[in-house]
């Protein structure tokens, strides 16, 4: 009984063991489609919303920086040096994000403020040609980009994040979706394994209980055969012990009947 119960407790460990393993590896395959959902919502929404922000933002310091020249503030020359580096930043940023994924009718909006940023590229060229020539309408050309150039920016740099808002929004959705598919799916595969460990533990547990038993069995049939046996060659015994004594009795008889027949052909 001690070996079956050794047996019994490694094979318990050993399923106990693979039941783990296979809940490991269901957790791992939720959590890495939970982290793909996660990666998609930073990578496509979050990340853009930035570089959005990052595109008003130089959009807005522009416009500070024309105001500052309407004004007389800042030389002309300074000035347009500073919205040329602003420039280039909003080109980066707007690169940046042209390379991420865009859904067809974000590339719409995306033409829309492509289209926005070609005007005021071109409006600010005026105003660096009008500096060169230390044009006398340069205030008036810097008030034209200003009322022409601030508000259909933002309004479409609005829109695109209003877009960025509501499919952020979505992929949130989706990533529950495809959260609640992984609990299902977690619990699904813990359920079977489960039951899969407790089909095998009874198989091999019953197969070991029968052989073990069977086994008894078999040593008891030895025991009896031996029992038997030995009774067997108990009861022969005193067979053989008369058997011997005949032997000896007919073999005395034997020299008897020759003595005689010598004294007899003697005589």
């Amino acid at each position: 009984m001690t070996a079956l119960s050794s047996i019994k407790a490694r094979l318990v460990g050993t399923l106990l063991l693979l039941s783990s393993l296979v809940s490991v590896a269901a957790g791992y395959l939720s959590l890495s489609w939970s982290t793909a959902s996660t990666r998609t919502i930073y990578q496509d929404r979050v990340v853009c919303l930035g570089q959005i922000a990052s595109i008003r933002d130089g959009y807005d310091r522009i416009t500070a920086i024309l105001r500052e020249i309407r004004e007389s503030a800042l030389a002309p020359r300074t000035g347009l040096e500073r919205v040329a580096g602003m420039q280039a930043e909003i080109n980066s940023a707007w690169s940046a994000y042209r390379a991420t994924y865009l859904a067809p009718e974000e590339k719409l909006i995306a033409s829309e403020v492509e289209t926005r940023m070609r005007e005021n590229a071109s409006l600010l060229r005026g105003i660096g040609q009008a500096a060169e020539t230390d044009s006398a309408g340069l205030r008036q050309m810097v008030q034209h980009a200003l009322d022409t150039m601030v508000r259909p920016t933002h309004a479409a740099l609005e829109k695109l994040t209003a877009f960025q808002i509501q499919e952020t929004g979505q992929e949130f959705a989706r990533s529950e979706q495809t959260a609640g598919r992984s609990k299902a799916l977690l619990i699904a595969c813990l359920a079977a394994a489960m039951l899969a460990i407790g089909f095998g533990l009874y198989t091999v547990v019953s197969g070991v209980v029968q052989a073990a038993q069977g086994t008894q069995l078999v040593t008891a049939s030895i025991a009896g055969v031996r029992d038997a046996a030995s009774e067997t060659g108990a009861a022969s015994a005193p067979v053989l012990a008369s058997a011997g004594a005949l032997a000896r009795q007919s073999d005395r008889l034997g020299v008897e009947v020759a003595t005689y027949l010598r004294n007899v052909q003697a005589a």
